[in-house]
């Protein structure tokens, strides 16, 4: 059976739209100003037309950048069923090839953490060791999270490996990567498991890509460097994004599902 974690919600939002408009008159140089003006707008018409075109093929080359070529080639192409809605979408793919308990385990976990939110969360698995389960879903918004065995290729403090990097911007983003080498040493160094901390890593991350890359906190999963005393509120299950956080994501990614919070 396909590892999908998910909870449904009960409604749904929405889209918009745009005009135009010109003037006329009757002798031998009005019929010539008419033609010439159905020229000009003739060709501001093919000109808006081009620029459009043009603007949708750089947006469209702008989306296909942020992914990389490996996880273009492995993205579903099932269309979205609008039968099955959710808030977020995560579309998981592990290139670390961990084994199956471990992965579902990261899965569940992963979901369980962004699920406090209160919103309707799906995590997908689109490549792994366990079944597969990324099929189409319509969702608010739907990010991609990469599991790499190594380190980041790049960071900017000497003093801190990175456990998971998000590609966002003050709005947020669509593709985050979580490393496992750095995971293990810093769980093996606190003392916790590291398919937890490769979790709570993944869904830190998913809240750069749904908040933007200002969101950290001076407490809480969205705190930018953890400590130990954080390390135990993972291992109790009490690490979480702020009320604040937890607004903000029901505003823009709602509606929440029903129910008491674990808080």
């Amino acid at each position: 059976m396909p590892l999908v974690i998910q909870s449904y919600p009960e409604s749904r939002p929405a889209i918009c739209n745009r005009n135009y408009a010109g003037p006329a008159r009757d002798n031998l140089q009005a019929k010539q100003n008419r033609y010439g003006e159905r020229t000009r707008r003739g060709n501001t018409s093919k000109r808006s037309l081009i620029a459009m075109t043009i603007a949708a093929m750089l947006s469209a080359t702008s989306l296909a950048s942020s992914l990389d070529r490996e996880t273009l080639m492995d993205a579903p192409s099932t269309p979205p069923n609008p039968a099955e809605t959710t808030s977020v979408n995560i579309l998981t793919y592990d290139y670390a090839g961990l084994e199956r308990a471990d992965l579902e385990n990261f899965l569940v976990l992963t979901h369980k953490i962004l699920a406090d939110t209160g919103l309707s969360i799906r995590v997908s698995l689109c490549r792994g060791s366990a079944s597969l389960s990324c099929h189409g879903v319509a969702a608010s918004r739907q990010v991609v999270v990469r599991i790499f065995a190594r380190d980041a290729k790049s960071w900017n403090d000497p003093k801190w490996r990175p456990l998971g990097q998000a590609y966002a911007d003050h709005h947020g983003g669509t593709m985050a990567s979580v490393f496992v080498t750095p995971v293990r040493a810093q769980a093996a160094d606190a003392n916790v498991s590291w398919v937890m901390l490769l979790s709570y890593a993944a869904a830190h991350e998913v809240g750069h890509l749904l908040l933007g890359d200002q969101a950290h906190v001076p407490r809480g999963l969205m705190r930018e460097h953890w400590d130990r005393s954080d390390y135990r509120a993972m291992a109790q299950g009490y690490l979480f994004f702020t009320d604040e956080q937890t607004r903000t994501l029901a505003n823009l990614y709602g509606p929440v599902t029903a129910g008491p919070s674990t808080r």
